[in-house]
C-alpha cells in the first residue's frame, strides 16, 4: 500500500457479520410484539444498518484515539469486498450528510 494514493490513509476493517448486507433494521417480533406485522421475520434480527452507522458514528467521535476523526477528514473512502462492498455503496450517501465534514472528498 506505500505506493498507492491511499498510502496515508487510515483503514478499519468492519468484519461483515450482519447477514443481512449491511442494510437491514428490523428487530425480532418477541422484543416488541405490539409491533408485529408481515414486515417482521419472526425471531430473526436484521440490524445491519444500525452497525455499520454506529461504526461510522463511534470514527467521527473517535478524538481520544490517537488516530483523527473522521469529522476532520478531507478525503474519505469507503470500500469494500462482496457484502461490504454493496454497504460501502449504500451507505456513503448517508456518511457524507451525517457525520463528515461538507468539505470533504467522497469518491
Amino acid at each position: 500500500l506505500d505506493e498507492t494514493p491511499f498510502a496515508g490513509f487510515n483503514r478499519v476493517l468492519v468484519p461483515y457479520c450482519s447477514g443481512d448486507l449491511f442494510l437491514g433494521d428490523r428487530i425480532p417480533s418477541r422484543m416488541y410484539p405490539e409491533r408485529w406485522n408481515d414486515t417482521y421475520f419472526g425471531e430473526f434480527a436484521f440490524t445491519g444498518r444500525r452497525t455499520i452507522r454506529a461504526v461510522l458514528k463511534q470514527l467521527a467521535e473517535s478524538e481520544n484515539h490517537s488516530e483523527p476523526s473522521l469529522r476532520k477528514s478531507t478525503q474519505v473512502l469507503l470500500a469494500g469486498s462482496s457484502a461490504g462492498g454493496l454497504a460501502s455503496l449504500n451507505h456513503v450517501r448517508w456518511a457524507k450528510q451525517h457525520i463528515l465534514p461538507k468539505s470533504s472528498q467522497v469518491p
